[in-house]
């Protein structure tokens, strides 16, 4: 899920011209969605197992029905929301460098981190091992309630704050 955004279409397009193939071949029946606005960068272009969902009312059910998250991004600034939700989600996530930066004390567990050329492998194996991603999944909701929760967030900020406005 995307905006029409460089970093956004540069890693997807890599990713399925490099990934995706590879992914398909070692789970035929894969399937990848793509929503937001993001899609515009692929009408009228055909890819097997890929669908183009658009911008969607609510991402919520694309997350609930989700076997693993990819973050795809090959460079950007900040921390990227798109990854912490999938977090959030608990979701077993596969994210570039750049799809973790920013994050807290990154996970161990629940967030792999790989180039492109590992992507695949890394995807792949989570869709063939349900066992393995449910671990993965349980491991990415405790880091979302750990490190993600507002009070987590900024809990620092907020009694800095609080100090310095009494």
């Amino acid at each position: 899920m995307g905006n029409y955004y460089p970093p956004n279409i540069a890693g997807a397009e890599e990713f399925l011209a490099t990934a995706w193939p590879a992914i398909r071949q070692r789970v035929p029946g894969a399937r990848f969605v793509i929503c937001g606005k993001l899609c515009d960068a692929f009408q009228g272009r055909a890819f097997p197992g890929v669908e183009l969902a658009g911008v969607v009312p609510s991402l919520d059910v694309y997350y609930q029905r989700a076997a693993v998250v990819v973050n795809l991004v090959p460079y950007g600034s900040g921390l990227k929301i798109k990854t912490v939700e999938a977090l959030a989600h608990g979701k077993a996530t596969v994210v570039t460098p750049a799809g973790a930066e920013g994050l807290p004390d990154p996970p161990s567990r629940g967030l792999r981190v790989c180039g492109m050329p590992e992507m695949a492998d890394a995807v792949a194996a989570l869709l063939e091992d349900p066992a393995a991603r449910a671990a993965e999944e349980d491991a990415a909701w405790a880091y979302a309630c750990a490190r993600l929760t507002p009070t987590a967030v900024y809990g620092e900020l907020t009694a800095l704050l609080k100090e310095h406005c009494a």
